[in-house]
Formats: structure tokens, C-alpha cells, sequence
């Protein structure tokens, strides 16, 4: 019998993690439980230091408002944020690890004593900016976060990109003790541990990661 998987984000019919999985004779359900929106308001100029983009969102939102950034510098938390900050400009810091605290380090040492800004939701867990100087540190706030709920029924593994939308699926779903939880970086674990439920941490967020973890969730993922 198939197993079915879902995952917090949304996917192109074309994405290769979900082609993969219908390969192998996964069903992937792929159903963001939240919803963003652009902030009204002028972005202040920017002339010199780093922008850091921790999401998709925050690159969308921000470049949205047409902002003047000057000759500052693009930094990403991963690859995937990166594909999509590449539209706008050369990409000069790339974070490499899953856990999101090892990216802040990384990306301290790459900032040294220069401005650093951050397009946000007002939501914004902040882990990179806690890592750096209060002084050194611009949050702009370009666009908030809405939960949009959803049942999805009982996926044999769950994927959560994302604490907010661990707290979201939660107001329409149950997590039941035979699905397999997993989540992208200590974050979102940690958010699950705080309802109560334990994940295995993906390695990181990319196809292959993801494949993997899926993989050894799915070995050990019985239905009574």
C-alpha cells in the first residue's frame, strides 16, 4: 500500500521531490497552512552593508515594495531562498547548514562590523539577528504572516517547514501517534516538542535532504 506524505509549502507540478516521490509510490499532499502578505509602507533606503533573507517571502515581499539598495551586499539562509534572490542580484553569502544557529555563526564572520538588514514578517523568530551586535542590526518589517488552516486527514508522514505553520496545521489537524513528523532545522522541532510531539530534524531543506529523511521515516511508518 502507498504512503502519503505531506509536506507545509507549496510545490510546482513539475518540483523533482514531488515527481520522485510519485516515482517511488508516494502520494505528496502539499499544503502551506499559512499565508503572507506585503506590509504597506516605504522601505528605507538602503546604500551600503548586507540585506539577509531567511525565506522565499522575504525576497518576494521586499523586492515587491522596489527597493533602492544601493551597493549593499545579498546574503541567504540556504539555497533555496538564494535561487530565488538571484533574480535580483548576485548572491554573496549562502548559508550551508540546516541548523539555522550554525548559519547566523557563518554568516557573523562573513558580515564582520557592517549594517546588516532583514526584510521580516512581524513573526520573524529572529535566530540570525541574535547572533550579531543589536547595533548592527535593521529589521524591516515588509510583509505578515496569516495562518490559513486546513484538514488534510492523516498523511503517514508530515513534513513542517516552518513553526507557524506547525501552530496553524494544529487548529485543523490532529498528529496521531503512527505519523512520522519531520522538520526543517531545530526551530521548527522545537516547536513540535512544545506540543508535544517529537521530529527527526531534516538535514537540511534541499530535494535530497528532504528525500532522505522521508525515506527513513517511511521504513518505520506503520498504520495500526
Amino acid at each position: 500500500m502507498s504512503q502519503t506524505v505531506f509536506i507545509s509549502r507549496e510545490l510546482p507540478a513539475d518540483n523533482h521531490l514531488l515527481t520522485t516521490l510519485a516515482a517511488q509510490g508516494f502520494e505528496l499532499i502539499a499544503q502551506p497552512m499559512i499565508t503572507t502578505r506585503s506590509v504597506a509602507g516605504e522601505i528605507p533606503k538602503i546604500r551600503s552593508g548586507w540585506i539577509f533573507f531567511s525565506s522565499k517571502q522575504g525576497v518576494e515581499h521586499f523586492f515587491a515594495h522596489k527597493p533602492s539598495i544601493g551597493s549593499a551586499q545579498l546574503a541567504a539562509i540556504g539555497e533555496g531562498t538564494a535561487r530565488m534572490l538571484r533574480k535580483y542580484g548576485e548572491v554573496e553569502f549562502t548559508g550551508r547548514q540546516s541548523d539555522t544557529e550554525e548559519v547566523a555563526k557563518e554568516f557573523k564572520k562573513t558580515a564582520g562590523r557592517k549594517k546588516v538588514y532583514f526584510p521580516v514578517s512581524g513573526q520573524s523568530v529572529r535566530t540570525v539577528q541574535a547572533a550579531l551586535p543589536v547595533t548592527q542590526v535593521v529589521d524591516i518589517v515588509c510583509y505578515r504572516t496569516e495562518e490559513n488552516p486546513v484538514p488534510v486527514g492523516h498523511p503517514d508522514i508530515l513534513i513542517f517547514s516552518s513553526p507557524s505553520n506547525v501552530q496553524a496545521f494544529l487548529k485543523a489537524n490532529t498528529i496521531m501517534p503512527f505519523q512520522k513528523v519531520i522538520a526543517f532545522g531545530k526551530t521548527t522541532a522545537a516547536a513540535l516538542e512544545d506540543m508535544g510531539v517529537k521530529a527527526v530534524v531534516s538535514k537540511g531543506t534541499s530535494d535530497s535532504a528532504l528525500l532522505e529523511a522521508i525515506k527513513r521515516a517511511g521504513a518505520s511508518s506503520v498504520r495500526p
